[in-house]
């Protein structure tokens, strides 16, 4: 388990990194330099408020790190925790309504059972789709993309279905810009999917299409994206085929989040732009 000693220190490398001081960095957040130091050195984790600013301040997305220790302490630290961070982001003005407050809670119940697993056992589409949540209600950045490859399936899971769609159409309202690819092997298939396409559109979600037939192969140690079109066979990370969520705000891993970024352009200079 990573404690919060390894969390001070993620902040204080990053802190470095762009060239801030203690002070500077406490004078950003609106504390002393002696709280910024605390937390760095791990002697006290700090409060949600305190962890939203210092995540704006270095403009690093909140990642599971510093939630890993927190949400494994008792409900009503993990409930207090929420309570802040809910207020930090904007208070009840913004997340007043029933689904934003469900939905909040629902994150961090699935990331509590993501930390559960200890060593992250669950499927990572799993956990990029918990962190994009997050990330997305939070207010935080600018893009949200995604690629759906079955929708239908997509819509009707119990974790990827309306839960999904609706984060996605959440993020429209506070001006966050979402674009969706939908990849299709044939005709028929496109057109099961234009009710979708025609709804999504009228919520501010931009819509992509893509011909499955016109992507190459897309490899990394079997775990990403294969097509394969002639053998009528798909293979999609992680070893499902319900679709792949990409955004490069997946800041807690460089590497894997160049390579699914890199993906996605792959996708997306296939894709053409879908008119109803």
């Amino acid at each position: 388990m990573l404690g919060r000693e390894s969390i001070g220190g993620q902040i204080r490398a990053i802190r470095k990194v762009l060239g801030y001081t203690e002070e500077g960095l406490g004078k950003l957040c609106g504390v002393e330099r002696a709280q910024i130091s605390r937390l760095e050195t791990g002697k006290e984790l700090g409060s949600g408020k305190l962890l939203h600013a210092v995540a704006e301040a270095l403009g690093c997305a909140l990642c599971v790190l510093p939630l890993k220790e927190i949400l494994q302490q008792e409900n009503a630290e993990i409930n207090q925790f929420i309570e802040q961070y809910r207020v930090a982001i904007g208070g009840e003005n913004t997340m007043a309504h029933f689904w934003a407050e469900r939905e909040f809670r629902q994150c961090a119940a699935d990331i509590h059972r993501l930390i559960a697993s200890d060593e992250f056992e669950y499927p990572l589409q799993d956990h990029d789709i918990v962190m994009g949540k997050l990330y997305g209600l939070t207010g935080r950045g600018d893009w949200i993309q995604a690629v759906s490859w079955d929708e239908k399936s997509e819509w009707e899971d119990g974790f990827r279905g309306d839960r999904y769609i609706d984060f996605n159409v959440e993020a429209v309202k506070r001006g966050v810009n979402v674009e969706r690819i939908f990849l299709y092997r044939n005709p028929s298939e496109l057109k099961n999917l234009r009710n979708i396409l025609r709804w999504q559109q009228s919520k501010g979600i931009k819509a992509r299409i893509a011909d499955t037939r016109k992507l190459g192969v897309i490899h990394r140690q079997n775990r990403l994206i294969i097509n394969a079109e002639k053998d009528g066979k798909f293979i999609v990370y992680p070893e499902h085929n319900e679709g792949i969520f990409i955004k490069a705000f997946v800041s807690w891993d460089k590497t894997r989040t160049e390579e699914f970024e890199r993906i996605y352009q792959t996708i997306r200079a296939s894709s053409t732009e879908w008119r109803a």
